[in-house]
């Protein structure tokens, strides 16, 4: 896969310094090297170079997309989280018309449609299977090709990171909303201790790592006025669990790599029963058990100060156009 230079997606600057270099934690046969840069111009961090437009897809394994899914399961093991995302709503009418981006199978849509939403969907891979049968455009936001000022609601939940052309997909956004409309996105948060210290991004899938500053100068050069952005847990998590085990993997001068292979490893395997984690300690040891369970305490405690110091991992942005 062939890398490409570019310039900020923000602003255009070809000024930036590099801050760290990674490979793919979670596909560890890519062996390649992903360099994440600072815009010296508006602060942006942005994966530079990167791979070409065409090559992005190959980031995203098959098992990404999760696809042998039942939809009735699927809608009861997301109500919880489809019911904080319909929270965010709050202020707007309680029906309209609705385009989520990046909506995979579609069932926050298919929550909102019962509930009397007129719903639409877009996603840029058809990999993911449309379980409701929803109107879903495959392909980029703007070759969807919706009206002018059709819609009363458009979401982008923790989608617009993967994106490189960010300037693009929120000029049409603006264009396809209605006066008064409300766009509403979920991102990673730079400034957190889980991306900005610990470096858990999902690079390379996440291409651009945003801050409120950079998505409040993002927002507002296409027209839209913020009216509120803030941190929360509630519909996708970026905890600081891991910070015990980072320090004590710097503190033993042992490979930070290393160490960032076994804690994605740990995090993404199958360990809910209780079979799984008798595995898993007796894999890793009771020392080290021990010093995961003192690590998720302190997350937990370092998660809710920094909610409260918006601060967290995950930033939620509401806008009006």
């Amino acid at each position: 896969m062939e890398l490409i230079q570019v310039a900020c997606p923000l602003c255009a600057s070809k000024d930036h310094k590099e801050i760290f270099s990674t490979t793919d934690r979670l596909v560890l046969s890519d062996t390649m090297v992903y360099r994440l840069v600072k815009c010296l111009n508006c602060s942006l961090r942005f994966v530079n170079p990167r791979p070409r437009d065409e090559d992005i897809q190959k980031l995203y394994t098959d098992d990404y997309f999760v696809p042998k899914i039942d939809s009735k399961r699927l809608l009861t093991s997301q109500e919880h989280i489809n019911r904080a995302k319909a929270a965010c709503f709050d202020g707007l009418s309680r029906t309209g018309r609705i385009l989520d981006v990046g909506c995979q199978k579609g069932e926050f849509l298919e929550f909102l449609k019962r509930k009397g939403w007129e719903t639409y969907g877009v996603d840029l891979n058809s990999r993911a299977p449309n379980l409701f049968g929803l109107p879903i455009y495959y392909g980029s936001l703007k070759q969807a090709g919706y009206p002018g000022n059709f819609f009363n609601v458009i979401t982008f939940w923790a989608v617009l990171e993967h994106i490189p052309d960010i300037t693009t997909q929120i000029e049409e956004a603006y264009r396809i909303l209605k006066p008064g409309g409300c766009l509403i996105l979920l991102t990673t948060n730079y400034y957190s201790i889980a991306t900005g210290l610990l470096k858990f991004d999902d690079i390379p899938r996440h291409l651009i790592l945003f801050t409120k500053k950079t998505l409040n100068i993002l927002l507002s050069k296409q027209g839209f006025t913020v009216e509120k952005a803030y941190c929360s847990d509630s519909i996708s998590k970026a905890s600081s669990y891991g910070l015990l085990q980072y320090l004590m993997a710097r503190l033993t001068f042992r490979d930070t790599e290393s160490f960032y292979h076994e804690y994605f490893r740990t995090q993404f395997e199958p360990k809910r029963t209780t079979r799984s984690r008798l595995q898993q300690i007796r894999r890793i040891g009771w020392p080290k058990t021990i010093l995961v369970a003192m690590d998720r305490l302190l997350g937990v405690v370092l998660d809710r100060i920094s909610i409260l110091l918006n601060l967290y991992g995950i930033i939620i942005v509401k806008a009006r156009k």
